[in-house]
């Protein structure tokens, strides 16, 4: 029974070993990736480049880098495009890319089938291919001399796309055979370029190309392949590297214009590279004139070298031109000015030719606290013009009387009325006033009681008929006499 007993859990143990090493085999077989490489033009002559299409789908759910490893044999040359995709190449989470991937054989000429092992590696796996290259028998219509060309080409170290980039192929016939018609190209992404000549028996030449590329081309490394066809047959390409490095600055241009109180510049910038640029626009300014001076885009007002300057920072695209205007715009002062000659005009075209004005002090005050003011008025016209009908009215509380007689010499009241509201009112006819003509009224008041503090009188009101023949008054200021 023991021994039953041992066998069953001994059994028990190794179904769950099995069942554990078959979840570990699951978990194994699933790939994070699925790539393949799909001929493209597999089938060449010993000269000829072969081409694939390497096809790469992430299945993460995060971004991989992935490498294609090569082996690393002389029988062979490998090339991308792009370039870069040769080192290491990024792919989405869950997204596929894909590139081109060349095979160029080296030493290997003989016609038939070849295999070369390509590796495609993530950071956590890795796949093998076995990539079938076939080469071709050579052109059967040469019974004689093979054509044997060598090629070699210089090209400069960085290319700046806005200028013209010579390149010279250097052709040389290796054997005794005369080359009729010798067909070079330049192909490649950004080059296609063709020439004709033709070579005598081992014969040296140079053809110059010269390579034109637009000149917002942005910065990149890519290549081109030297091409040759000798009287129908075609010698092994030549590939050559070239790499576009940026180049170039903003050009500032600057014009200005004077308008009606009002000086506008345009800051023209042009961003002459292929690549994006930022300029800062400096336009000079005074501490007046910054107040009336602004700038088309954002600016600040800063201080440099002991001067002042409205300051902006513009950024360009590639070939990008922007125009910024920078105006000092004083017609706001001129529109003020105007109006401040207007308003003042209007005020002398409407103002009141006559003015009064009205004063008070204390004429006498007794020790029983008795007081006598005097009030004087104060008529001027202040016009070149005569003015007429001109008759003065002032006031005088209940809590004072009109003191007639106690000045002597002054101009005594044409009318003086008692008032029920105003207690007793003065009025002088003066009929009228010269140009210029001032009259100055003097009376005398007496209080009726004894006031502590000051002893306030109304304002007075002259009358006068002004140049529409219309009465209108113009009164004086109020007083305050202190007693």
């Amino acid at each position: 029974m023991k021994k039953e007993g041992f066998n069953v859990k001994f059994l028990k143990l190794s179904c769950l070993l099995l069942i554990f090493l078959f979840s570990i085999g699951l978990v194994s077989a699933a790939s994070y990736f699925v790539a393949d490489i799909v001929p493209v033009q597999n089938q060449i002559f010993y000269n000829e480049i072969a081409e694939y299409e390497v096809i790469i789908q992430n299945s993460r759910n995060i971004e991989q880098v992935f490498t294609i490893v090569p082996p690393i044999q002389a029988s062979w040359s490998f090339l991308t495009d792009p370039v870069y995709a040769l080192s290491s190449f990024d792919v989405d989470k869950n997204e596929e890319d894909s590139f081109t991937f060349f095979i160029t054989p080296n030493t290997v000429e003989a016609p038939g089938k070849y295999i070369v092992p390509v590796k495609i590696k993530s950071s956590t796996e890795e796949q093998m291919f076995d990539v079938e290259l076939f080469i071709k028998n050579s052109a059967p219509q040469y019974t004689g001399y093979v054509p044997s060309i060598s090629i070699h080409a210089g090209v400069p170290e960085g290319i700046n796309p806005s200028k013209i980039v010579p390149v010279h192929v250097e052709l040389t016939n290796r054997n005794v055979l005369t080359i009729n018609e010798l067909v070079v190209s330049l192909e490649g992404p950004l080059v296609d370029e063709t020439q004709t000549t033709s070579l005598g028996p081992l014969e040296k030449k140079t053809v110059d190309f010269n390579l034109h590329f637009s000149p917002s081309q942005e910065a990149t490394t890519t290549f081109f392949d030297i091409k040759a066809t000798a009287d129908g047959y075609d010698v092994n390409p030549v590939r050559k590297e070239i790499r576009i490095v940026p180049y170039g600055d903003i050009e500032e241009t600057r014009s200005t214009e004077n308008e009606f109180f009002k000086e506008v510049t345009s800051i023209t910038l042009n961003n002459k590279a292929n690549v994006p640029n930022t300029q800062e626009v400096l336009y000079p300014i005074t501490f007046f004139s910054r107040f009336f001076t602004k700038l088309s885009v954002p600016y600040t007002v800063e201080k440099r070298d002991g001067g002042r300057y409205v300051v902006s920072l513009v950024s360009l695209g590639v070939q990008e031109e922007i125009v910024v205007l920078a105006s000092k715009n004083y017609r706001p002062i001129f529109i003020l000015f105007l109006l401040a000659i207007l308003g003042l005009g209007l005020y002398y075209l409407f103002r009141s030719p006559l003015t009064v004005k009205k004063k008070g002090i204390v004429l006498e005050k007794s020790s029983a606290g008795h007081v006598q003011l005097k009030v004087t008025l104060l008529v001027k016209n202040r016009t070149r013009r005569i003015v007429e009908g001109v008759s003065i009215t002032d006031k005088v509380p209940h809590v004072a009387a009109f003191a007639d007689g106690v000045l002597k010499g002054t101009m005594r009241p044409d009318k003086v009325m008692g008032h029920a509201k105003y207690g007793t009112v003065l009025k002088w006819d003066v009929v009228h006033l010269e140009a210029f003509e001032e009259r100055i009224i003097t009376y005398a008041v007496k209080l009726k009681i004894s006031i502590l503090g000051n002893f306030d009188l109304p304002a007075a009101s002259v009358r006068y008929k002004n140049q529409r023949h219309r009465f209108v008054r113009v009164y004086s200021n109020q007083i305050s006499v202190g007693l």
